[in-house]
């Protein structure tokens, strides 16, 4: 499986239960899994925010030449700032595409 690929779980439907009344109100229970899988992408959201809001505040702003910061290329871009390079051109320079990393599809 490449980065960045989901795998898709079954749905779970919300069990009916009757009431007073006659009415029917419905409960959805909700396995621990996808409330842990929830929690996860929340802090993963958590730390992309924190790390863009980082560079931002040191006037980096990758999200300007790069339209995923954390794609191949921000990732590669982020790699050569921490490793002292500066140069704008060296930097912007096109990555690898997805194809090539992950493979051919074919």
């Amino acid at each position: 499986m490449c980065g960045g690929e989901v795998s898709l779980q079954p749905l779970r439907f919300p069990r009916s239960h009757s009431s007073r009344g006659g009415e029917v109100s419905l409960s959805f229970e909700e396995d621990s899994e996808a409330v842990e899988a929830r929690r996860r992408v929340g802090v993963r959201t958590a730390e992309k925010n924190r790390v863009e809001k980082l560079l931002e505040d040191a006037c980096i702003k990758l999200s300007v030449v790069a339209s995923d910061i954390f794609g191949v290329s921000g990732r590669a871009m982020m790699e050569a700032l921490i490793a002292g390079k500066r140069d704008p051109h060296t930097l912007a320079r096109p990555r690898a595409s997805r194809a090539s990393v992950c493979g051919s599809r074919r």
